[in-house]
């Protein structure tokens, strides 16, 4: 984790990637015309002693849209329900829900994340005070570090939106969701049988620093989880 000021990150990502907002869902090429099933989903809060935790999720729902964990019983997930669902997703990750539906996977913070299912992810930030960059900034939410050793360059991650969720009583929290096409190429070829791609992900997060005069200074706290997509993606 890193923190900078706007104008030293704007000056070190001359041309930010903005690649996560591409639309490519259902458009040409064919191969990102693949309706997710699933929602990989992480909930991110800091906890009362200050540290930092992430917990992951994975969601699907039957036909009646109620949670399963047999993916045979799945339906497609359309982008825009991504949002209603994160609220619903959010609100079962908070540590005053005991009976979680669904439950924490085994994986926590920001250990290697490996996908093996294309996918909706959505990442949710559960602090007032802290909010994802966005696509009208000049700084965007999600930059992919392809310039690093071992580092792939992303062909995946598209159709990327920016949202604020409401809580209840107008509490707004801040999220970014895309969709993991599980693709290799800008041909939209899916990866096969034991193909990897391994990536570093920077997300660029908002926060109120200190005070400056009348406005509070603010300040990007960046995180850098590695991650990788394993081929072929399981269906659905």
């Amino acid at each position: 984790m890193s923190l900078e000021t706007d104008d030293e990150l704007e000056a070190r990502l001359e041309q930010p990637d903005l690649s996560i907002y591409k639309e490519k869902y259902k458009k040409q090429p064919t191969g990102f015309d693949y309706t997710p099933h699933c929602i990989y989903f992480y909930y991110v809060r800091i906890n009362r002693n200050g540290a930092l935790a992430v917990d992951h999720y994975l969601y699907g729902h039957n036909e009646n849209r109620h949670y399963t964990s047999n993916p045979k019983e799945w339906v497609k997930i359309e982008p825009t329900e991504v949002a209603e669902l994160s609220r619903k997703l959010a609100l079962n990750a908070r540590p005053s829900t005991k009976n979680k539906s669904p439950k924490k996977l085994p994986e926590r913070n920001f250990e290697t994340i490996i996908w093996n299912r294309r996918s909706h992810i959505a990442f949710f930030f559960d602090e007032r005070n802290w909010s994802f960059h966005t696509k009208s900034d000049k700084i965007p939410a999600v930059v992919f570090k392809d310039d690093e050793p071992g580092c792939d360059p992303n062909e995946a991650f598209f159709d990327g939106e920016d949202m604020m969720i409401d809580m209840g009583g107008g509490d707004m929290r801040s999220a970014v969701r895309f969709i993991n096409h599980m693709t290799k190429n800008k041909k939209g070829d899916v990866l096969g049988h034991k193909e990897r791609r391994n990536y570093k992900m920077d997300f660029l997060l908002r926060v109120a620093f200190a005070k400056a005069g009348k406005e509070n200074k603010l300040l990007t706290v960046i995180f850098d989880p590695p991650g990788g997509n394993q081929g072929p993606p399981e269906q659905p």
